[in-house]
């Protein structure tokens, strides 16, 4: 959906409530930041996601790369869809800070000022 007021508002208020957030693939984490001229504030939204400055915090990776005789092969940088359908790598984040909406959304329109 087009960046508007609306999106980040309802992503602001899922934030505030949950206590967990799982990403099942690297779809969005991955292939947002080259967005972000298209979606400037959900690109924002998730920089700042994954930086922590929205009170959320990684608590788990899981990855499991194709191996080979034991050996480990990881293809992070080979075709999108072998990370993403053949063994994507799952994170999940905890709510740790438990900011308010208001405070997500002042996060994230402050951000975009000069």
């Amino acid at each position: 959906a087009p960046d508007n007021a609306t999106k980040i508002q309802y992503l602001a208020q899922k934030m505030s409530q949950g206590d967990f957030f799982v990403f099942a693939t690297r779809r969005v984490w991955a292939t947002m930041p080259r967005l972000s001229k298209r979606y400037p504030l959900t690109s924002r939204f998730y920089r700042l996601f994954l930086d922590s400055q929205l009170g959320w915090q990684e608590v788990a990776r899981f990855s499991s790369y194709p191996q080979l005789g034991g050996i480990s092969i990881n293809d992070d940088a080979s075709e999108e869809t072998n990370q993403i359908f053949d063994h994507p790598t799952v994170r999940i984040f905890q709510n740790i800070s438990r900011l308010s909406e208001a405070q997500i959304m002042q996060k994230l329109f402050i951000a975009l000022m000069p």
